[in-house]
């Protein structure tokens, strides 16, 4: 997420504001064997809590998906 901004519409992305606040990350093999799992495949939607001590405004949320 980004933010808060002045207008989440007219946002361009510029500047040291970005932090993360969810992650669904993938599951390794431990052997090394098999290509990792990925829990978030298939997904229509993901549901997260925003921490309570994330100002009020807008933000810009960003999804990115790694695939190997």
């Amino acid at each position: 997420m980004a933010g808060p901004v002045a207008s989440a519409k007219d946002f361009d992305g510029a500047g040291d504001v970005w932090f993360k606040i969810h992650e669904i990350p993938a599951i390794a093999d431990p052997n090394g064997v098999e290509y990792p799992k990925f829990p978030a495949e298939g997904l229509a939607s993901v549901t997260f809590t925003i921490p309570k001590n994330v100002p009020t405004g807008q933000y810009v949320a960003i999804c990115f998906c790694f695939v190997f």
